[in-house]
């Protein structure tokens, strides 16, 4: 059983093999304006082949900017982004609301690492007060969507007290 799941495995990685001539031929024949072109192939000789954006279409278009709900590639196309920034910039892009606030912080303060700050306490203690959780609430903080899906399969094995959790095989959930 386990030679045939590897074997299938197998298949499926060669079937995905996408050569630069075929990345090439994709460009050429994309709906997109030429710089949008230009830029895809620049793209294509810098970054892998594997990339989610090569697997799900034949080209992407190449995004120069955003304003709201809408995203506009290097020829000025526009599109609906449906995407939402993964779901992470939910409130568009260039708001001027948030734009003013980002760029306050980075003025203050942009990174540091996964270690506290300012910020990162007020944000826990607002979390906390929102939790409608009985007796004393705690924050754990992740920076990708991988952490999120760990420490809920964590925190789930913690409350209900069982070694093991269900899961669909091959789902994404960010990086492992």
């Amino acid at each position: 059983m386990e030679k045939k799941f590897k074997d299938n495995i197998v298949k499926q990685r060669d079937s995905l093999k996408i050569s630069g001539k075929e990345i090439e031929e994709r460009i050429r024949k994309s709906p997109f304006g030429e710089k949008t072109k230009g830029w895809a192939a620049r793209w294509a000789e810098v970054e892998s082949y594997g990339s989610v954006g090569l697997g799900l279409y034949d080209v992407i278009p190449i995004m120069e900017r955003g304003k709201g709900a809408y995203l506009y590639d290097t020829d000025g196309k526009e599109y609906l982004d449906l995407l939402a920034g993964f779901s992470v910039s939910l409130l568009g892009s260039c708001n001027e609301e948030i734009t003013s606030i980002i760029q306050e912080q980075a003025a203050k303060l942009i990174h540091y690492f996964d270690f506290p700050h300012v910020e990162r306490i007020k944000m826990a203690e607002r979390l906390v007060s929102l939790s409608r959780i009985s007796g004393k609430s705690r924050v754990v903080f992740g920076v990708t969507g991988s952490d999120a899906i760990e420490l809920a399969v964590r925190a789930a094995r913690y409350y209900t007290g069982q070694p093991y959790m269900l899961s669909a095989y091959g789902d994404y959930h960010g990086n492992t």
